[in-house]
């Protein structure tokens, strides 16, 4: 499995992005 290194430093799986950008989206939201 590829990983992606994102702005934040945090090496997540590819399948997971779409499930952190709406959790972080959600976070800049409150």
């Amino acid at each position: 499995m590829e990983y992606q290194t994102l702005n934040t430093g945090h090496k997540l799986p590819m399948v997971g992005l779409g499930l952190w950008k709406i959790e972080k989206n959600i976070t800049a939201q409150t």
